[in-house]
């Protein structure tokens, strides 16, 4: 994995923090963010898990993992500019930016 993607989500600090006038230094970061919902995830997958509802863990942990890269790249868009952004220029922004951070992670792994 690339270092500098994990060194610039540990830099991004969350917006909605910022913007609720939380001292910077308390401020959570992409990184820390990302950390947490793997750890929830891994956790609500082995409490929901049952023998009629499976849950691919291994897939789970993998989104969990990867949904806050495109935040690397456009950093961490407010909730207020979300919503003033038309859904699907959104979600292309967001997939073209995940794909270019998982390419920039495939590059650095040989």
């Amino acid at each position: 994995m690339k270092l500098d993607t994990l060194e610039i989500m540990g830099k991004i600090k969350r917006t909605g923090w910022i913007l609720s006038r939380i001292p910077i230094d308390l401020c959570e970061n992409v990184a820390e963010r990302t950390l947490k919902v793997a750890f929830l995830t891994l956790h609500l997958s082995n409490l929901l898990s049952t023998k009629e509802f499976k849950i691919n863990v291994d897939r789970a942990l993998k989104m969990a993992l990867i949904h806050n890269l495109p935040e690397t790249i456009i950093s961490d868009i407010p909730k207020n500019v979300k919503d003033k952004i038309e859904e699907n220029k959104l979600v292309d922004i967001y997939f073209s930016s995940l794909s270019e951070a998982l390419n920039g992670l495939k590059e650095n792994e040989n």
